[in-house]
């Protein structure tokens, strides 16, 4: 049997790292958004997972229910946090094959 060649191995996984950057730095350019409340609350974050920004219609709440509002913002986030683990679930399945698991969001 003949045994492995481990400098092609090496540059295979050379090869892959290099990949799995370039799939980061697509995903850094990339944004989902998680909208709540009939779009009263969206954040909108890149591929990677990062909140990029908070948009909160004010006409849609009483000043009087903040605790509504935190409500709202942390189910927009935690929707587009979700996206994000999706779209960058899907593109290291590129590079990988699916063959190694990935938590796709870098935080």
């Amino acid at each position: 049997m003949k045994g492995m060649d481990v400098q092609q191995l090496l540059r295979e996984a050379e090869k892959m790292q290099k990949q799995i950057a370039s799939q980061q730095a697509e995903l850094d350019e990339m944004t989902v958004e998680g909208s709540v409340g009939g779009g009263a609350v969206r954040v909108t974050a890149n591929g990677n997972g990062k909140i990029l920004r908070v948009h909160i219609q004010k006409e849609a709440f009483d000043s009087n229910d903040m605790t509504l509002v935190e409500d709202m913002v942390l189910s927009a986030i935690h929707l587009a946090v979700e996206k994000a683990d999706q779209v960058s679930g899907e593109h290291m399945k590129k590079v990988t094959g699916g063959v190694l698991p990935f938590k796709s969001v870098k935080r």
